[in-house]
Order: C-alpha cells, then sequence, then structure tokens
C-alpha cells in the first residue's frame, strides 16, 4: 500500500465515524422524541420504570432501582436529555475524533519521515541508554512529540502540524468554527458550561455567549459541530493527497462526482 493510500484509509475512517455519530445522536433523539409522543399516561397516573443503579458488591447481581413519572414530568426529563445531554455528549465524541485523527496523521508521518523530529525535543541520556532498541527510542519521541502538541493553543497547534504534515489547517474554512465548539467542549468539561476568558480568549469573535454565561448546547448546535468535524476532516484528506497522492482517494472522488452526475440526470 501506497504512504498516500495509507494516509487517506487512515484519514477516511474518522470521517466515517463522524458520520456514525451524527446518526447515533440524530437516532436517539428521534427514538426519546416517539416514545413520549406515543406513551399512553393518564392524567393523574403514574409511569414506574426500573433502571439499574449499580452492582451488588458480594452477589454481583444487577441492582435495580424505581422511578416513578407522570407525564408532564416525563416529559420535562426526556426534553432534557434531548436538547441538553444528547448534544453535550455528541460534542465531546466529535472532538475526541478530529483529534485522533489528527494524532494518527502525525504518527504516520513521523513513523514515515522521523527526520522531521529535528531538535524539537530534548530527552535525558538515561532514557536513551534504558532503551533497548532504536525503534524503541523512536515511538517514545514521537509520542512526546504529540503528546506535547495536544497541550498547545489551537493556533499553536495548527502551526506544528503545518511543520510536520505540509497540512495548513489555519487555511481551512472552518478550522476557526472547529476551535469555538472545541472551546464550548472544554467549558462542559471544565466549568460546567459556564463561560469563562479562557472560552472567549479561544473563540474571539466567534463566541456565543458573554462572561458567565451558560452557553448553548442544544440539538441544533450539535448538527453544526458535526458538520464543521466533516469540513475539517475533508479538508485534511485532500490537503495530504495534494502531497501524498492516493490512488484510493481519486476513485473516491470519481465515485462522488459520478453519483452527483446520477442525481443531476434527467
Amino acid at each position: 500500500m501506497s504512504f498516500g493510500n495509507k494516509l487517506f484509509k487512515t484519514v477516511r475512517e474518522y470521517k466515517h465515524l463522524l458520520f456514525d455519530i451524527g446518526e447515533r445522536i440524530t437516532l436517539s433523539e428521534a427514538s426519546l422524541n416517539f416514545y413520549y409522543q406515543n406513551i399512553e399516561i393518564k392524567e393523574g397516573d403514574l409511569l414506574k420504570i426500573k433502571t439499574p443503579i449499580g452492582i451488588h458488591k458480594e452477589s454481583g447481581e444487577v441492582m435495580l432501582g424505581e422511578y416513578s413519572y407522570d407525564k408532564v414530568f416525563l416529559g420535562q426529563r426526556l426534553k432534557t436529555l434531548c436538547m441538553d445531554q444528547l448534544p453535550i455528549d455528541g460534542l465531546y465524541k466529535l472532538v475526541s475524533l478530529v483529534e485522533q485523527a489528527f494524532v494518527q496523521v502525525l504518527h504516520e508521518i513521523l513513523q514515515k519521515y522521523p527526520s522531521k523530529i529535528g531538535s524539537k525535543i530534548k530527552i535525558d541520556a538515561g532514557i536513551i541508554l534504558e532503551t533497548d532498541t532504536i525503534e524503541e527510542l523512536k515511538s517514545y519521541l514521537f509520542k512526546r512529540i504529540i503528546n506535547d502538541l495536544t497541550y498547545k493553543t489551537p493556533e499553536d497547534f495548527a502551526k506544528e502540524f503545518k511543520e510536520l504534515t505540509g497540512v495548513e489547517l489555519s487555511k481551512c474554512p472552518e478550522y476557526n468554527n472547529y476551535i469555538e465548539l472545541k472551546a464550548t467542549r472544554d467549558l462542559f468539561v471544565h466549568n460546567e458550561g459556564i463561560v469563562n476568558e479562557i472560552y472567549l480568549k479561544k473563540a474571539k469573535t466567534l463566541s456565543r455567549a458573554k462572561d458567565n454565561d451558560k452557553i448553548v448546547c442544544d440539538y441544533n448546535y450539535f448538527l453544526h459541530c458535526n458538520e464543521v468535524c466533516l469540513s475539517v476532516i475533508e479538508f485534511v484528506i485532500d490537503e495530504l493527497h495534494s502531497k501524498w497522492e492516493s490512488t484510493d482517494y481519486e476513485e473516491w472522488k470519481a465515485s462522488i462526482r459520478n453519483k452527483n452526475i446520477e442525481k443531476t440526470a434527467p
């Protein structure tokens, strides 16, 4: 397999995973809405639902808890799940997949061109002496470089990514939107979704709320984020092909063109 085909196959797999996340969140939202619209609970009646609450330490059996809902309260809980929790969980997964795609591209290119390491990292002599083979030392260096990159600001990460891969993320039309959605993800991880100076500094003019406001992450925003992440991945795929040609990429693009022709044919 050519190196271009290898890169294409690797990154395209993450595109498929992004589609999968979008489909799962969409199906979950639709299923919960369908369930609520079709459930029959008379006014004044309660729906009792048993759900697992843990594992018994001694027997290892699943312990069940029982919850009672009237239709109004059940609707409120399902709305919270559909409009808040599902989109937030989906956002976590979207950012994680894009980050994994970046990391995998870096790993593949560093393995192919270890000279790109240059003087980017300094290591203790003890670590060199403890490694048994040159391949083991290379693996350590690759992991160190990639790990260090993941802690950089989005702008600095883009600069380093360009230096190592030739792909200029800052030229991707959706990269700034990706920075904003990643900053939104960080708010929910570290600050319960409350806007702070860190978010405002990262998102800049794309900020969606003011300092100390609760930022919105609803179903529509998740759909927006999914499109942004897909666009970023497609940009990386195109750019990698321009540097390492892939016959698989060309066949993929040709199949897309043919499908579009079939759709527009009378």
